[in-house]
């Protein structure tokens, strides 16, 4: 089966009572506030008091260290992310400080970007400026280059698992999902993701970097409209509209979209492999000739009205 997973952000007022650090950690950070909570962990807003620095500290739910299918393929999830966090190191990938996982407890700590997620901007009525959607998409297309040629597939991009800087600027985070060509240990996670941004060719278990083009893609196509290229209230139309649906133009969301931008979602969203972008640089390619026309001030002055 395939855990789909999120994180949910939560007020102060929602925030549950903390359970404690796992052990030993005590004295380094200091709980502050919650500020989301997923299938496999909770995130807090905590102060480091080694480097004197706030963080988002990211402790894993005690039910994954129980017995079971799903927990162990939680607790998968959790070692995948430990092992590849000290790996990348990138202007657009959140920075992980220090990472830890024993027989009942695990943790991340990264740095804190106050922005929140880009799921926010992922909705019809709060989208933003066509030139700042593609330059956050380019960034973070370059962060994915880079992760790729370290031979790491996210598998898990969308709105939630990228964080907002500020105008034009997102960090790709959360890897528990990743897939690492050079590894062959057991910490390798297959069935888990987020249907709707998945490529069709992850549902045969067949996984290559083009997996992370086509999510990207669907991010792109719901920055721009609010709404994903394939969608359906159940997973199993949802899997079969991602197979077999057709997607609608963008002028069909929005009138004031460049007509360019369709081809270049063609290509991203493709479901043959041999029709999608073969590869990041050509991603890239096609996303900076778009950014240089959507900064042209008759099309970066357009807004979603």
């Amino acid at each position: 089966s395939i855990i789909f997973q999120d994180t949910v952000p939560v007020s102060a007022s929602q925030s549950s009572v903390f359970s404690g650090l796992p052990a030993g950690l005590d004295q380094r950070y200091e709980i502050r506030q919650e500020l989301g909570r997923g299938a496999t962990s909770v995130v807090y807003l905590a102060w480091d008091n080694f480097s004197q620095r706030e963080i988002a500290l990211k402790i894993a739910n005690p039910q994954i260290f129980r017995d079971g299918g799903e927990q162990a393929l939680m607790r998968k999830a959790w070692l995948n992310e430990v092992h590849i966090a000290g790996n990348l190191q990138h202007p657009y990938i959140v920075d992980v400080f220090d990472a830890g996982i024993g027989d009942d407890a695990a943790y991340l700590a990264m740095e804190y970007l106050p922005g929140g997620t880009m799921a926010p901007f992922a909705r019809p009525d709060n989208l933003k400026p066509v030139a700042e959607v593609l330059e956050i998409i380019y960034k973070c297309a370059s962060a994915l280059d880079y992760a790729s040629q370290a031979g790491i597939i996210h598998r898990d991009i969308k709105p939630a698992n990228l964080q907002y800087i500020g105008p034009g600027e997102a960090k790709v985070c959360d890897f528990g999902a990743a897939y690492w060509s050079r590894d062959d240990s057991a910490t390798q996670v297959m069935d888990i993701g987020s249907l709707a941004y998945m490529a069709p060719e992850l549902f045969r278990q067949w996984v290559t970097p083009q997996a992370d083009i086509y999510a990207l893609g669907v991010v792109l196509h719901q920055l721009l409209t609010g709404q994903r290229p394939f969608d359906a209230p159940e997973q199993a139309s949802l899997m079969y509209n991602i197979l077999h649906g057709e997607r609608q133009p963008l002028n069909s969301y929005r009138t004031d979209l460049p007509e360019s931008l369709n081809p270049l979602l063609d290509r991203m969203l493709a479901r043959n492999l041999e029709e999608r972008f073969p590869n990041w640089a050509a991603v890239l390619s096609a996303l900076s000739m778009n950014c240089a026309r959507a900064s042209k001030p008759e099309v970066s002055a357009k807004g979603h009205e």
